[in-house]
C-alpha cells in the first residue's frame, strides 16, 4: 500500500473507510427508498431494453457467536439479459447489470430493487419483465413491485 498510496496505510485504517463509505452509501439509498415508499416522490429513469431480468436468490452464513443460527442475505441483480465478451467467444456477460442486497426482509428488499429499477428504466420503454428465482415466498412478492405493463404486452414470470 506504501508504494500506491505513497504513505502507509493499515489494513485497519483500509477497513475503516470501507466501513465508512458503506455506511454513507446505505444512507443515500435509504434515503431515495424513503422519498419514493413515504413521501410519494418519483424517481424517473430514461432507459429502455427489450427485457429486463430481475434475478433474486439469498446465501445463508453461519453465525460466529451464535452456534447453530443463520443470517439470511439477500441479493438482486437487474440485467438487460446477456452479450458476448468478444465477437466469436463462446463467454458471454451479462448486459447493464445492477446489483443489490443485505440483510433485510423481502418487502425491503424488493422495494430497493424497485427504485434501483425505476432510477434507471422508464418502465413504458421496457418490453418485457422477467423475474428469477427458486420460488421462495419473498421472491415472488416480486410481483407487487414489478407488476405487469399490459399496454407492451410485458409479462412477469419466475423461473426455476
Amino acid at each position: 500500500m506504501r508504494h500506491y498510496l505513497l504513505v502507509s496505510v493499515s489494513h485497519q485504517e483500509i477497513h475503516r473507510w470501507v466501513q465508512e463509505a458503506g455506511r454513507t452509501r446505505e444512507g443515500e439509498q435509504e434515503e431515495k427508498e424513503e422519498g419514493v415508499y413515504q413521501r410519494g416522490e418519483r424517481v424517473e429513469g430514461e432507459g429502455g431494453a427489450e427485457v429486463v431480468v430481475i434475478e433474486a436468490d439469498e446465501l445463508r452464513v453461519a453465525r460466529q457467536k451464535d452456534k447453530g443460527k443463520k443470517i439470511e442475505i439477500k441479493l438482486g441483480i437487474l440485467h438487460e439479459g446477456w452479450e458476448r465478451e468478444a465477437p466469436g467467444s463462446a463467454r458471454v456477460r451479462l448486459k447493464g447489470k445492477i446489483c443489490w442486497g443485505g440483510v433485510m426482509e423481502g418487502e425491503r428488499f424488493w422495494e430497493r430493487g424497485s427504485v434501483i429499477f425505476h432510477s434507471r428504466y422508464d418502465e413504458g420503454k421496457v418490453k418485457s419483465q422477467l423475474i428469477n428465482g427458486d420460488g421462495a415466498k419473498w421472491i415472488k412478492q416480486g410481483k407487487e413491485y414489478f407488476p405487469k405493463q399490459q399496454s407492451l404486452k410485458s409479462s412477469i414470470k419466475f423461473c426455476s
